[in-house]
């Protein structure tokens, strides 16, 4: 049965670029501005259960389950490859996909947040992993809703498939929750 399970963590481990050398690196640490110019690690926060926050936006249900079942030493290693395996431009010394992403969390920290990082908040993880949304839209729910005169927003992508996401303010507070989905993605 062991030996079932290494062969299996080994297979998902190769299919995620395990083992893959590292040659573009960036470096995001948790709590300061994103910086341009760190390059250490072809990641994006120092702490590894903050950077596997970051990459759940992003991982397929076998590369979560792979990542949990490897060794705690090899998880560094495993994100770094993860990482570069999205690069988007592979010829290019710079990571495309990871400056894309960077930037995405700048707007995201820069907008939405609210007692916490904004790329931690709902609408947050939706930018970060889909980009801005093809259509947006604000409103105020009416007076005689489940949530009388409460701010929402719609946002709607048509890429090659459509998602719409509703995130509303139950509150008050400017905390907005995802309320609804619909399309791939986030259910």
């Amino acid at each position: 049965m062991k030996y079932i399970l290494l062969v299996l963590v080994s297979t998902i481990l190769v299919s995620c670029g395990v083992g893959v050398s590292n040659t573009n690196t960036i470096v995001f640490k948790e709590g300061s501005d994103l910086k341009d110019d760190e390059y250490s690690y072809n990641v994006f926060f120092d702490d590894l259960n903050t950077e596997y926050r970051l990459a759940k936006y992003f991982l397929t249900a076998n590369e979560l389950k792979a990542y949990k079942l490897v060794p705690k030493e090899v998880r560094r290693t495993f994100m770094m490859n993860f990482w570069k395996a999205k690069e988007t431009n592979p010829v290019t010394e710079a990571n495309e996909f990871a400056d894309e992403i960077k930037n995405r969390i700048r707007f995201a920290n820069s907008f939405y947040t609210h007692y916490q990082q904004g790329w931690t908040t709902d609408r947050g993880r939706i930018y970060i992993k889909f980009g801005e949304p093809f259509e947006k839209t604000k409103e105020l729910t009416g007076g005689n809703s489940r949530f009388p005169n409460k701010a929402y927003e719609v946002w709607k992508y048509r890429n090659t498939t459509s998602m719409t996401y509703i995130f509303m303010d139950t509150q008050g507070y400017g905390n907005f929750r995802m309320i609804y989905a619909e399309g791939e993605g986030e259910q």
